[in-house]
């Protein structure tokens, strides 16, 4: 900007006015944010295994990726120097048993994530035997692309109890799918509830209708009678007690689901399909052209296909 601005130069937010020296005097560390952006970009932070840097990005990269990247860099520094055991997870003071069950089987099978210890170079490292190290380069797109994101939630998630930071007010987090099983998205969703339970407002951005899915499950399950026994099956948690006050808690939430909408004119507008009614308007029945093809998928089979075990078999051909 200091090819375009002058000494006479105002920068207007509302009614505020600010000038170069008031964003100068602002240092890094006097900031406090009150939004935690997890971007879609989150598997670009890591570089042989560690985060990189803020300052080790150019300029082309978005800010919001740079900012993570520094966060997680920071975390994972004080862990590498504080924790003897190297093990991130499953990390014995980090969310709540259930949760770290869920993420085992659907996110890391089994294997623990941890910081290597047997090389001068600082690395993550899957473990799935206490003598087997897998590097990031090995693991599969989900575990690369969810590492990152779960390591990001460590900090708004310090501990098992309820707690949480108190500067942090919002967590935003961009297609949270990517890479993921729908079992493993159930496994994010259940973070999501957890997110809420501790206070923090949620805004996702998705293309995934399994994580509508779920949104629009917590709109029926508030309504209906048992919602305690359905809440815990919706995230596959056996014990009713520890999930009770969480499943209270969120059903109480606002839910809001918006969709951005191309308009003939080639301008883009937001629609709300909160309601998400499958017999509503068509943008909400079809959750904003998510369950289009799977729709039209099944209406052409239903009006073109034989019933199941009616069709003549023909040799050995699928």
């Amino acid at each position: 900007m200091s090819t375009i601005g002058t000494e006479h130069s105002l920068i207007r937010t509302g009614a505020k006015t600010l000038s170069y020296e008031n964003i100068k005097a602002t240092t890094v560390a006097k900031r406090e944010h009150s939004v935690f952006y997890i971007p879609a970009q989150r598997v670009m932070t890591f570089e042989n295994g560690w985060p990189r840097r803020f300052q080790s990005y150019d300029s082309s990269f978005p800010y919001v990726v740079r900012e993570f990247s520094e966060e997680l860099f920071k975390y994972l520094d004080k862990a590498y120097a504080s924790d003897s055991t190297g093990r991130l997870f499953p990390h014995p003071k980090s969310l709540r048993k259930s949760l770290k069950d869920s993420l085992a089987q659907s996110v890391y099978g089994g294997a623990s994530l941890s910081l290597d210890k047997e090389h001068s170079r600082k690395r993550l490292v899957l473990q799935p035997s206490p003598d087997v190290s897998l590097p990031m380069a090995t693991w599969s797109a989900g575990q690369r692309e969810f590492t990152p994101l779960m390591l990001g939630l460590y900090r708004l998630l310090p501990s098992a109890a309820k707690g949480k930071d108190e500067r942090i007010k919002q967590v935003i987090i961009e297609e949270p799918e990517m890479g993921l099983h729908p079992r493993a998205i159930r496994s994010f969703m259940y973070i999501v509830m957890e997110l809420l339970y501790r206070g923090y407002s949620v805004v996702l951005s998705t293309h995934s209708p399994a994580v509508l899915e779920i949104a629009w499950a917590l709109g029926l399950i508030g309504e209906g009678s048992d919602l305690l026994s359905s809440f815990c099956k919706l995230f596959g948690a056996a014990k009713k007690n520890p999930m009770e006050d969480m499943a209270r808690s969120v059903l109480k939430k606002s839910i809001k689901v918006h969709y951005f909408k191309p308009d003939d004119d080639g301008k883009t507008r937001t629609v709300d399909i909160s309601g998400m009614d499958p017999s509503g308007m068509a943008d909400e029945a079809d959750w904003g052209g998510l369950t289009e093809q799977s729709s039209l998928v099944g209406a052409i089979v239903a009006e073109s296909a034989q019933p199941y075990g009616t069709k003549e078999k023909k040799g050995n051909r699928p």
